[in-house]
């Protein structure tokens, strides 16, 4: 998309720490209860982080998500 000469870039809001940690967490098999409990947070939030980074990363599904922050090296 062009606006008056200059291109259109589109750019992707950045994860939270939280966000990203919940991620990486979930890429080591780890549900979303056994995350909850070391970082003192109730599964609820930990759902809640795990949305937000996917709306932000603009995918479906969390699996898309994950794939999408690999690629991206957004998380590790």
């Amino acid at each position: 998309m062009r606006l008056a000469g200059l291109r259109y870039k589109h750019v992707m809001r950045p994860l939270s720490p939280r966000e990203k940690q919940c991620l990486e967490s979930l890429m080591q098999g780890q549900a979303p209860g056994q995350i909850a409990a070391p970082l003192g947070l109730s599964v609820s939030a930990v759902h809640a982080y795990l949305r937000t980074a996917r709306r932000k990363l603009e995918c479906g599904t969390i699996e898309q998500a994950i794939t999408k922050a690999i690629r991206f090296e957004i998380v590790q």
